[in-house]
């Protein structure tokens, strides 16, 4: 069911559908995991008279007027009266004469915006708005507010409304793959519970726990993905690589012949590189230590190994100095040994 295009799901208008497709948001399901970009947290309503000009005001009351007029310019200015029980402020919404309809006096609504002067006095500019009904959950105020990546034609507020009525039914066709007892062991909430949460959380703990699964499962997914590379590299038919032998005794001459021991971690390092040049599949490992702990000794070493099996090796650095080490490490080790170091550009 969530291959069904979107249009089938919700009315909408062939041009929203356009704009959907655009972005990629072909199916409910691409909707779903299209998740916000950041959230404004919308959870406390501000009186009237604590009104800031520094940040967005959520306010809750009536409009107690609102009524139509024009600009000298000739545009649509909707100006209005919006009150609660600490006071009143002057609302103005630009080129939307509409609302004089869809805003009715004294009903009670949220405004979300910020304060300006106008006209010498403080007004409301160009808020959102939504109506206070008790019998349904707020969407865009008074709660953890999602703001999703937007194009032009679809804004936040639209999505969130596309979104919201398809939380609760459609979740549950996201069949949790993750075993139980991973679950468990790791405190994590459900794949569904997470695709909710990360849209409309109930508070800031919900959406840490949804942002927690959602990390875990895409490391998690990751590594299975690596664990099923490694098992067909480990699966592949012996003759079809070639196994490098360990020659003991030319590393043993060149164990002698530097002016220092290895130390139990290099040479237990060198031993494990060497086992794994010896199996039948390829060697995937990454050697890990402080500067100055002997990497780049081990790496000779083992270079040396593929090269006495008649093999070249190609030593890459990510910088010139660092290349520049590498060469005058390489030539102090193999001198003396009939074997060529070729420095590339």
């Amino acid at each position: 069911m969530l291959d069904r295009r979107l249009a089938i799901v919700f009315y909408t208008t062939k041009k929203h559908i356009e704009k959907l497709d655009s972005i990629g948001l072909k199916t409910v399901k691409d909707l779903l995991l299209y998740f916000p970009r950041t959230y404004n947290d919308n959870t406390e309503y501000r009186k009237i008279a604590d009104i800031s000009t520094e940040e967005v005001n959520i306010l809750k009351g009536r409009l107690t007027s609102i009524f139509k007029m024009r600009t000298r310019t000739g545009k649509t200015m909707v100006r209005g009266v919006f009150t609660d029980d600490s006071g009143s402020i002057g609302v103005i919404w630009f080129n939307q004469g509409h609302l004089t309809r869809v805003l009715p006096r004294n009903k009670e609504l949220i405004l979300s915006g910020k304060v300006k002067g106008s006209m010498g006095k403080m007004t409301l500019q160009s808020p959102s708005y939504e109506f206070l009904n008790t019998d349904t959950e707020q969407i865009h105020s008074g709660r953890i507010v999602p703001t999703y990546h937007e194009t032009e034609g679809l804004n936040s507020k639209w999505i969130r409304s596309k979104i919201k009525p398809l939380i609760q039914d459609w979740t549950k066709h996201f069949i949790e793959y993750m075993p139980e007892s991973v679950l468990d062991e790791q405190d994590l909430i459900s794949y569904g519970e997470a695709i909710k949460n990360m849209h409309f959380p109930e508070n800031n703990d919900a959406l840490v726990k949804a942002r927690e699964r959602l990390a875990f499962d895409e490391l998690f997914l990751l590594q299975l993905k690596v664990l099923k590379q490694k098992w067909h590299w480990q699966n592949i038919h012996e003759s079809d690589i070639k196994k490098i032998p360990t020659h003991e005794r030319a590393l043993q001459g060149i164990r002698d012949a530097l002016p220092f021991q290895l130390t139990k971690a290099q040479d237990r390092v060198l031993t494990e590189i060497l086992a794994d040049l010896n199996k039948p599949y390829p060697m995937r490992r990454l050697v890990q230590g402080d500067v100055g702990s002997g990497k780049t000794i081990v790496a000779a070493l083992a270079a040396l190994n593929v090269v006495k099996e008649g093999y070249q090796v190609a030593i890459m650095a990510p910088t010139e100095i660092l290349a520049k080490q590498h060469y005058k490490t390489f030539v102090s080790t193999l001198k003396g040994l009939n074997i060529q170091f070729i420095a590339g550009s």
